[in-house]
This record gives structure tokens, C-alpha cells and sequence, in this order.
């Protein structure tokens, strides 16, 4: 698996955007510039309420709104059911998360080759809510032929697959925060061009989890004998500082 973290805004990569339930004022020069040039975007229930209330309301209409439906205002509802160019789906189902619902129709909705699903949301929300989108991330790896991304306004992270993954972050500084997290079962892990390297090191939460590391090469190279979750301290914010404030 090949990985490039940090290359969401160039502009030959193509994604689809998931916004989920949070503030988009610590999102906003992320979402700004992951919605200018998503292929397909999905507001998730609440999230639609956040655009709604802001200076995005008018200019970033979504392809798609959708979720429980257990969060958005009627209000913000009906406005996008005007929107002869949005899709409003309620996604009953409390056995999946709205993230998983949300993946599952961008796949339905897609007809084109997507480079990565972005989940967009901002962390240090509630923790169950952040684990459910973890969660997601392990269920998408079955469901989704295109790499599922998660990223916040302070990290990037996606699973890495069991065998050999390259995660790329070439053109930016070395020495990002980073880690490997054993999510579910323990995994036996190897690295090359991290400070500190596992050498066939089994990840467990009962043992050890590389958390806190860094990246010394631009390219990581990871071998695991099982789905691992990667993070990686998120730069892009820097490269989009110049953005008009909120």
C-alpha cells in the first residue's frame, strides 16, 4: 500500500469529502480547501447546521446531506431539499455509524476513480464519537476500493493494511509527530526511517503501542502483519494559514 498523507490539496489528486458533526470554525481553512476541489461531498447531519450558520452557507453546496437525521434543524433541512443539486438521505440504520452510511453512498454515488474518501472533523470532541469514526476507518477497508483518510485540523491518519505500506510525505518537513496503533488485536510491526524503529515488535495495548514517535526519512516504510492505524501530525494547516480567516 501507497500512501501520500499529505498530498490532499495538490491538484491532480482526486477526492471525495465527508464532513461529519463539528465546529467549522477550527476547520475552516481545511474544509475550505478540501471542498474547492472535492470530486463529490457529503454533509453529515449536524455538520449541515455548522455551514448553515456560517458564511459557507451559500457559496459550498454539498452533492449530498446525509445521516440519522438526529442532529440537523428542520430548517437546515428544508433549505438543502430546495437544492434541486443536493441529495437529502436520512440514514436510519443505529447499527453503523453515519460515517460507515456516508461511505456507502459516495461508493453508491460515484461513477468516477477517486486517489482517497477524506473524513473531515475536528478533534477533541467526545470520545465515544471519535472512536465510532475509528471504527469506521477498520469497516471501510472492506467496503471502500479507494483509501479512507481521516483528518482533523491537528493530524492525518489512515489504516494501513497488513504486509508492506510506503507512506510518502515528501515536500514537507521531516520530524512530524507520528504513530502506530494497534486498533482491535495486536500486530507485529517493522519500520524504516522513523527515530525510533520497531524490529518485528508486537503492538498491543496491553504492551507496547508507538505512539508519540517521528518521522526521520520522508518515507516511512511500514511492514505488519495486520491492519495498523497510522497518524501523523497534520502540516497542511501551516501550508493554508494564509486563508481568509473565519
Amino acid at each position: 500500500m501507497i500512501v501520500k498523507p499529505f498530498s490532499l490539496i495538490d491538484p491532480d489528486v482526486k477526492i471525495g469529502l465527508i464532513c461529519l458533526n463539528s465546529e467549522v470554525k477550527q476547520l475552516a481553512p481545511l474544509f475550505k480547501a478540501l471542498f474547492a476541489k472535492a470530486s463529490f461531498s457529503i454533509f453529515v447531519d449536524g455538520f449541515a447546521n455548522q455551514i448553515y450558520d456560517s458564511q459557507f452557507k451559500d457559496s459550498h453546496i454539498p452533492d449530498m446531506v446525509s445521516g440519522d437525521f438526529d442532529s440537523i434543524r428542520p430548517d437546515v433541512k428544508e433549505f438543502y431539499e430546495q437544492k434541486k443539486t443536493v441529495q437529502v438521505i436520512e440514514t436510519p440504520d443505529q447499527d453503523e455509524t453515519d460515517f460507515t452510511k456516508a461511505i456507502l453512498l459516495m461508493l453508491e454515488s460515484v461513477e468516477f476513480e477517486l486517489d482517497y474518501i477524506v473524513g473531515l472533523y475536528g478533534s477533541g470532541g467526545r470520545c465515544d464519537h471519535e472512536m465510532g469514526i475509528v471504527k469506521s476507518l477498520y469497516i471501510a477497508k472492506d467496503l471502500s476500493k479507494f483509501p479512507v483518510i481521516l483528518v482533523t485540523e491537528s493530524s492525518i491518519s489512515c489504516l494501513l493494511e497488513a504486509g508492506d505500506n510506503n507512506i510518502i510525505m515528501d515536500s514537507y518537513p521531516v520530524d512530524q509527530y507520528c504513530g502506530l496503533i494497534p486498533i482491535g488485536k495486536p500486530v507485529k510491526a517493522t519500520t524504516i526511517g522513523l527515530r525510533w524503529n520497531l524490529h518485528a515488535d508486537l503492538l498491543d495495548f496491553e504492551g507496547l503501542v508507538s505512539t508519540s514517535n517521528r518521522n526521520i526519512d520522508p518515507v516511512v516504510t511500514v511492514h505488519c502483519d495486520g491492519p495498523l492505524l497510522w497518524t501523523v501530525s497534520n502540516p497542511l494547516v501551516d501550508v493554508l494559514k494564509n486563508a481568509e480567516p473565519y
